[in-house]
């Protein structure tokens, strides 16, 4: 999901603007491998169809002051951590043609186009041609509770960072290439079980429901017959999760997992980085499995399909919490949005469900995959992109202006639904219900303009300003029922020429491995959509029985709807940027890039370079930066304690230490730790580490005091059945006295306290 207040983007867009002078940091470098590292673990004669390699690495970014990607709630600046995000790699080696294909899933938001490319740079310089763009997949799980600021685009920087933040770019593209990296030093022999299953559909039993049912009831109800279930009722929800289990030999190393959960549960009131519920049964699979997060580790991954239109905020929440309030949406459906109280609850709760339902497939897992391994990803201009008739049906051809001989991509356009917001997971930004679709060949006159300053007039008003008649006239008819009001790509043109405000070239991607196929693609995927796509690829490759959707994957560009649902304009359908047919296109190419890989032949003529897409990094607008000084009040000192803990302790209470600490974005203590959880022996020395910042029992908090202060909190909920004995809680950190001084680290001790039966 992606919220705008739109008042806010056109200051934020114009204090950009006149900052855009600012230079940027240089890209950040990657050493390369020597050449002896190149080849993988295993030397031997092969004796099973695959080599499989897993690998995790911290990917955790700044965790104060930095505003969260997703809700695009600009209050939302972090001020911690609850679990820290990771990027987790998965490289399969097919041995007979000894072609990989690398998939990865990382704790974010989304993918940017800029990452994706960092990363494939780096690879290159490490492993030459071994992997490049077209067989490394990069996805994200969609959790809103991670920092943004890491495009290359300005509008996405501001909406979803609060401009471009150096660190945290950096911190991702040199994870996903550590985890790729572990990922290539495990390789060996292995093999690949493939399992599915469905989730409940039931109320209180479920992982997710469909927040837009009126814009499913649009697709024709043939197709909707399709999907039932079991009790006969509509099936308007992707229920089936899919999974791969990774062995070499006896040893376990892994499991990726894909189900239709969004990512938004934490909401935009909580201000600690988590992984959201995917993030979180990442974490419960690991740990059952003995995860220590080094190389080697086994390696848990859970990513998100076509959830679209599909919320994890279920209206049966409210049935668990006496204290929660009656909410309606805009079609009045009761539902329950998040509330700053009970999320990370219900976040948890989402989880389980995930890791239950995973755990179970994973147990019964017994299908191996066999056959070989093949790949392909190429780059279209979307904007203007000539679609084939015969990738658009009749019905959906509306009205006489159009021919089925004429439809395209649009240039990206933000509609006034998107705004509004999907009233399901949050407040809208504007007033009134999400599905604001406008007569096409309503011209507004002034009475209009006056009468509804924020309805469809806004486009007309808005769009006036920007761009010539003629070509005003072509947007509006091109986005048919959509009501505009940010249009992006004209933005580029006549606005802040030589700046990008979103991608524009996307990437599509497709990885087979034996009968098992991933769709890779850059935006959220409504249900029917992606059962189309998924018949798309079938219908190519027979042999194909498992097809899967990589959400958010290798780049971003929000919504990705049907025909049908789009015409109705609800939030999914506003946030479709490039117009009423995106599907279609995307489809066309899907089944272009299939028959391409099928037959080993040439890309479509419309594909494009990977370096046709223009790095424009050098060019953000740097509104987010390094930490100045740190200060402590007189008479302190970095890791004093400000309010110690208690003498006692039971299970499931809270130990809570404040401590005189720095900024932690000084350090953001990558594959280590801002707290740990000591418990002593009986001579009071250290006898293990029980818990650390990336353990959700755990809570690191900061909080500014005065000019250049700060205050650390740290928290340990203790779990039922933790060993009763001596503990401490010990802090880290580093502080820097000015901007031309070195970081230097410290340490901050609690007392020592009893947990007791």
């Amino acid at each position: 999901m992606m919220r705008i207040r739109v008042f806010d983007y056109f200051f934020i867009a114009f204090m950009g603007f006149m900052l855009s002078g600012t230079d940027a940091f240089s890209l950040g470098r990657f050493t390369p491998l020597a050449s002896s590292d190149l080849q993988s673990a295993e030397t031997g004669p092969s004796v099973t169809a695959f080599q499989v390699g897993t690998g995790i690495y911290d990917i955790t970014g700044p965790p104060a002051e930095v505003m969260f990607a997703g809700m695009v709630e600009f209050s939302q600046l972090g001020e911690g951590i609850l679990m820290r995000q990771y990027a987790r790699a998965f490289i399969v080696r097919d041995n007979e043609t000894g072609k990989r294909a690398v998939y990865v899933n990382i704790d974010l938001a989304n993918v940017s186009e800029a990452v994706h490319d960092e990363v494939i740079r780096r690879l290159k310089a490490a492993y030459g041609d071994l992997y490049t763009e077209q067989n490394v997949l990069i996805q994200a799980t969609h959790t809103h509770s991670a920092p943004g600021g890491y495009f290359d685009c300005y509008g996405l920087n501001l909406l979803m960072g609060l401009g471009f933040c150096r660190q945290n770019f950096d911190g991702i593209a040199n994870g996903i290439v550590e985890a790729i990296s572990r990922a290539h030093h495990t390789l060996k022999d292995g093999r690949i079980y493939i399992n599915d299953g469905y989730a409940s559909w039931l109320p209180g039993e479920r992982f997710s429901f469909n927040r837009s049912p009126l814009p499913y009831l649009e697709n024709p109800e043939d197709e909707r017959n399709a999907y039932v279930n079991p009790d006969g009722s509509e099936d308007n929800t992707n229920r089936l999760m899919t999974l791969l289990k990774f062995q070499q030999g006896e040893d376990e190393k892994g499991v990726f997992s894909w189900c239709a959960v969004h990512g938004h549960v934490s909401g935009p009131f909580l201000k600690l980085i988590n992984g959201d519920s995917k993030g979180y049964a990442s974490y419960v699979f690991e740990r059952e499995k003995g995860c220590e997060y080094s190389e080697g580790a086994f390696v848990a991954s859970f990513a998100m399909n076509d959830a679209g239109d599909a919320s994890a905020n279920l209206p049966e929440d409210a049935d668990d919490y006496d204290d929660a309030d009656a909410v309606t949406d805009a079609d009045g459906k009761a539902v329950y949005r998040a509330d700053g109280i009970h999320d990370y609850d219900r976040m948890k709760k989402r989880g389980l469900t995930q890791y239950n339902l995973a755990m179970n497939l994973y147990e019964d897992a017994d299908e191996e995959l066999a056959g070989t391994v093949s790949y392909g990803k190429m780059f279209v201009s979307f904007p203007g992109f000539e679609i084939d008739p015969s990738f658009i049906k009749p019905h959906q051809v509306r009205y006489d202006h159009e021919s089925m001989d004429t439809c395209v991509a649009c240039s990206p356009v933000v509609g006034l639904s998107m705004l509004k917001t999907s009233s399901e997971d949050t407040k809208g930004m504007l007033p009134g219900a999400e599905g604001t679709a406008r007569d096409i060949f309503d011209t507004p006159t002034i009475v209009d303009y006056l009468a509804d300053p924020l309805g469809n007039s806004i486009q007309d008003m808005l769009w006036k300003l920007l761009m010539p008649d003629d070509l005003f006239e072509s947007d509006r008819l091109c986005q048919l029922e959509k009501v505009g009001v940010v249009p992006m790509g004209r933005a580029d043109d006549y606005l802040f020429t030589g700046y990008k405000a979103v991608p524009r070239i996307l990437p599509i991607q497709i990885v087979k491995i034996g009968n098992f196929a991933i769709i890779g693609l850059p935006f959220e995927v409504t249900t029917m959509a992606g059962r189309r796509l998924r018949d798309d690829v079938r219908n190519v490759f027979p042999d194909i029985s498992h097809v899967e959707i990589a959400a958010c994957a290798n780049s971003y560009a929000n919504y990705l709807t049907t025909r049908e649902e789009y015409a109705i304009q609800h939030y999914e359908g506003g946030a479709n940027w490039f117009g009423p047919y995106s599907l279609n296109a995307v489809r066309q190419m899907v089944h272009d890039l299939s028959w391409s890989i099928k037959n080993d032949s040439d890309l479509p003529d419309y594909a494009l370079p990977m370096d046709s897409i223009e790095n424009t990094i050098d060019k953000q607008w740097l509104l987010t930066g390094d930490v100045i000084w740190d200060a402590v009040p007189k008479g302190e000192y970095f890791g004093k304690v400000k309010t110690d803990a208690k003498a006692v302790y039971y299970p499931g209470n809270t130990v809570s230490v404040e401590f005189w600490g720095a900024h932690p974005n000084n350090d953001l203590q990558v594959q280590k730790t801002y707290l740990s959880v000591e418990k002593l022996d009986e001579s009071g020395n250290l006898e293990k580490v029980v818990a650390r910042d990336r353990d959700p029992e755990t809570i690191f908090r900061w909080k500014r005091s005065g000019l250049a202060g700060s205050v650390i909190t740290v928290l340990w909920t203790i779990p039922e059945g933790t060993v009763p004995g001596a503990y401490r809680i010990r802090h880290y950190g580093h502080y820097k006295k000015g901007c031309h001084y070195k970081v230097k680290p410290y340490e901050g001790l609690s007392s020592v306290f009893s947990v007791v039966e």
